[in-house]
């Protein structure tokens, strides 16, 4: 068929943009596998054949691709029932991409009108080091936590926005420190410098099992609504063991129970203390993340999500969706006392992170091969 352009397609041959476009991935595609969806569908298989005998493309050629299309609909017939099934399907078996992408994405837009709140991004980020200045290092490492919502808004008016809860352990840890100081009658440690301002008027309820509930109630909705909330707080000699640690690997979790468009993490380890950090290997260095439901077999879901190190933190680039991010870490560095340059820093960012699931990273800490 002359003409190997969207433009001769449409143009000269009468086909449509869609239909074009998905006819010249098929034929240009590497992994015919990740292209499955973009077969036609019998209308559109229909005019494109159509369009080829009018273009003069030989009847032999013409009937080999109604013959490939036949048996492609009849495998994919077998085995799904729907075009959504087929994809999530024939992702899974290719060997490029994110075969869960489409219905991560899908998930996180029904949560957002479900529970009629979403985030465009919620990050957390931990830094382990050794505070100690006796010259006499500590058992434990110090821990840095800042997480939070950016970009969270309402779409339903009248409708509380619950922005977090602690549980009454957390409330209990004498061990935690806020950054800055606590806004008066709150027990957030709201980081102002990195947060939307004013902030609005935040509500305290008391729940059953103990925990506090934190929330407020939009004034303005959707996107001209929009709030950022980065909390932090330091725990003095906390649970992560310098080394020789317990284990051969440490790692941190975050906590996904809204839906939100992406997930950034990153992990900033003292090389002083943990001098050896790597991710386990090509093939394990994935996210996972675990489901809560107990009567899934398959608890834990692999994404495919590599992590990104710098040995030095300083010349780590900051993350777009991250607003003042290299002033954000510029800030713990200080607190902590600690020059960015002594942090090895590694990160991922997960685009419709699965809610609620515990996305972590973990690295290993021994020198050998895992």
């Amino acid at each position: 068929m002359p003409g190997n352009r969207l433009v001769d397609l449409c143009g000269k041959h009468g086909l449509s943009r869609t239909l074009a476009w998905k006819i010249l991935r098929l034929a240009n595609t590497q992994d015919t596998l990740a292209s499955a969806d973009m077969v036609p569908g019998p209308r559109g298989m229909k005019i494109f054949a159509d369009a080829a005998a009018r273009a003069g493309v030989q009847p032999a050629l013409l009937a080999s691709l109604q013959t490939a299309w036949d048996d492609f609909h009849a495998v994919a017939g077998r085995h799904t029932r729907s075009r959504p099934q087929m994809r999530s399907l024939v992702a899974a078996m290719s060997h490029s991409g994110d075969p869960s992408l489409l219905h991560r994405k899908a998930a996180t837009k029904a949560n957002a009108h479900i529970w009629g709140n979403h985030a465009r991004v919620f990050y957390l980020a931990a830094w382990l080091f050794d505070a100690s200045t006796s010259g006499t290092p500590n058992e434990k490492a110090d821990v840095i936590l800042v997480s939070g919502p950016i970009g969270l808004k309402s779409m339903r008016p009248g409708h509380p926005v619950v922005i977090t809860r602690l549980r009454p352990n957390a409330l209990a840890n004498a061990a935690s420190q806020p950054l800055v100081p606590r806004p008066s009658g709150l027990n957030l440690s709201i980081l102002p410098d990195f947060s939307s301002a004013p902030l609005p008027a935040i509500n305290t309820t008391a729940l059953p099992d103990g925990s506090m509930q934190y929330d407020y109630t939009p004034s303005v909705l959707g996107e001209r609504g929009e709030l950022n909330l980065l909390f932090g707080i330091r725990i003095a000699q906390g649970e992560f063991h310098k080394l020789p640690a317990p284990e051969p690997s440490i790692g941190i979790h975050a906590n996904i129970s809204r839906a939100c468009d992406l997930l950034v993490l990153e992990l900033f380890l003292d090389k002083t203390i943990y001098p050896q950090s790597r991710t386990w290997s090509a093939i394990l260095d994935s996210l996972q993340v675990k489901s809560p439901s107990r009567e899934n077999p398959l608890d834990w879901l692999q994404i495919p999500c590599p992590l990104v190190t710098h040995e030095d933190s300083s010349l780590a680039p900051p993350n777009p969706n991250v607003p003042k991010h290299e002033q954000l870490r510029q800030f713990v560095c200080e607190t902590a006392g600690v020059p960015a340059s002594r942090f090895r820093h590694h990160t991922f960012s997960l685009p419709y992170p699965p809610a609620p699931s515990a996305p972590a990273i973990t690295v290993d800490l021994t020198n050998g091969v895992p």
